[in-house]
């Protein structure tokens, strides 16, 4: 602990000395010794709304603009900012912590990042640790095989761009450190104007930010996150970067930043912790094949069937143009704990719902079910912006859920051996923090069982489908019987099979 303490003292001497950082006296760089938040900032007086906490110049930060290794290497400056932020800053980071050393800027910096045996983000669990998540989807969102294709191509580009030794012999260790601090700690810094800055948001999985630079900022990164207690904020401009406090701070309060709207899964899989008390931000997500599983149980159609429905609103486009191109197909459905649905979500239960009651839809050709779909998706939508759904589609999504928990029914959340929090060992800790992370999607799931009837109207399917039908049938009707003074009802259409099918087929 007394190495731990002068790594933080010449710190902080480095942030005021060398890196001309303006630290208020109203803060102190702190160890919390019982939480595993390791470092973070206090106030050591009372902090008003709006006081700034200190302020960072844009050369004591780390990027590709800042590091040795553009200004050593001049040649290959424009590569380093040409290649991909992550691959660039990966590049830079190695090269200071490599190949500088103790000659490093940032030396000082870097002693008080927390080792690669500290680092508990996703990549660092292995195949047994990694099945305590299960069935949660963080698990498809690791990122292993697509770090290891970066791997491959920084290594391929320093050795075909003539970057210096140290880098062209990198091991995959060494590389998955440096990718983990700068997934864990980075930020995205504009150029320009006044702006809020958060914590590093994207991964090398995603687009890349245009117009950002990914840097390190000492300091900034020591604060400690809260969903629920954010008490601080990033803010820069073409000189400084500045962390203000967004609302009072009394004296022995710790300073938090947020590190992006994230339930604890993802803050899991990226920055290697969770809030113990759940985020504010958790979701389950309930899977597409759990609606499909509660379609098809509740309504007699070939699974072909379904699946060609489920193509055709995922690729027509005048689906797509009523849909003002939003995506209502997706792998899986957020639902957050407050109750909350997405409404791509109910739009498709309701779709598939009322669709799948149309008689004979087994029957109808690709051609004539389209058309159908685009006339079901038209007043579904409606429908839903009106502020209803189909008794049908509440059921539907009720069955859906239930799968979906399902999946989670083999967890026991009141284990004594989860509930006693265990620092000191890190496969324990790391089941501990797998068992808050299911348990928080679990509670989103089952809050989210009755959102449907809660958050709409329920309407009867028949009227829904008689409001779908009846501007086709009548029509036809109306024709055939003009001379006959009769006009059949959608209820006959209805009850008389395969009647229903000839009219859309002759008319679609």
């Amino acid at each position: 602990m007394a190495g731990y303490k002068a790594d933080t003292d010449a710190f902080v001497s480095w942030l005021t000395a060398d890196a001309n950082v303006k630290l208020s006296q109203n803060i102190e760089v702190t160890h919390f010794n019982t939480s595993n938040e390791g470092r973070g900032v206090i106030a050591v007086k009372d902090i008003a709304e709006g006081e700034v906490l200190f302020e960072i110049p844009r050369d004591s930060i780390l990027n590709v603009l800042t590091s040795s290794l553009s200004s050593d290497f001049s040649d290959l400056e424009e590569t380093l900012q040409s290649i991909g932020s992550w691959e660039g800053l990966i590049l830079c980071l190695l090269y200071e912590w490599k190949g500088k050393k103790e000659k490093s800027k940032w030396w000082k910096y870097f002693n008080v990042l927390p080792s690669s045996n500290a680092m508990n983000g996703l990549m660092y669990w292995n195949e047994q640790e990694l099945e305590h998540l299960r069935p949660s989807l963080v698990l498809d969102r690791i990122g292993k095989k697509s770090a290891k294709n970066m791997y491959h191509k920084v290594l391929t580009l320093v050795k075909e761009s003539k970057f210096p030794e140290v880098l062209c012999n990198v091991e995959w260790e060494d590389f998955v450190y440096a990718a983990s601090v700068i997934m864990a700690y980075s930020f995205d810094v504009e150029n320009g104007e006044s702006q809020t800055l958060n914590e590093e948001d994207d991964d090398q999985d995603e687009e890349e930010n245009t117009g950002y630079i990914k840097s390190m900022i000492p300091l900034a990164d020591t604060l400690n996150s809260d969903t629920h207690q954010c008490n601080a904020n990033l803010m820069y401009d073409d000189k400084f970067l500045k962390m203000y406090a967004i609302k009072p701070i009394k004296k022995g309060e710790q300073v938090f930043n947020i590190y992006g709207n994230h339930p604890n899964a993802e803050i899991l899989r990226r920055y290697g912790y969770v809030e113990w008390s759940g985020s504010a931000y958790d979701f389950g997500e309930v899977l597409l094949g759990n609606i499909e599983q509660a379609l098809l149980e509740t309504f007699s159609v070939p699974k072909e069937t379904l699946d060609m429905c489920i193509e055709t609103l995922k690729k027509d486009e005048i689906i797509s143009d009523i849909l003002e191109n939003e995506d209502i197909v997706l792998d899986s459905y957020d639902c957050y704990y407050d109750g909350t649905v997405e409404t791509d979500c109910v739009v498709l239960v309701v779709v598939m719902s009322t669709l799948l009651q149309t008689p004979n839809i087994a029957a109808m050709d690709n051609t004539t079910l389209t058309m159908h779909l685009r006339r079901v998706v038209k007043k579904c939508v409606q429908l839903v912006e009106r502020g209803s759904i189909s008794e049908s589609c509440n059921k539907v999504w009720q069955k859906a859920v239930s799968f979906r928990l399902k999946d989670y029914s083999n967890r026991d959340f009141s284990d004594p051996e989860l509930q006693s929090i265990d620092f000191e060992d890190k496969s324990k800790l790391r089941a501990q923090m797998a068992n808050v992370v299911l348990k928080g999607e679990v509670e989103c799931l089952s809050s989210c069982f009755g959102s449907f009837s809660k958050q709409f109207k329920i309407i009867d399917d028949k009227k829904l489908l008689d409001n779908i039908l009846k501007r086709k049938a009548d029509t036809v009707t109306n024709s055939k019987n003009k001379n006959k003074g009769c006009k059949r009802s959608t209820e006959h259409y209805i009850n008389h099979g395969g009647a229903l099918y000839k009219l859309y087929k002759k008319h679609y």
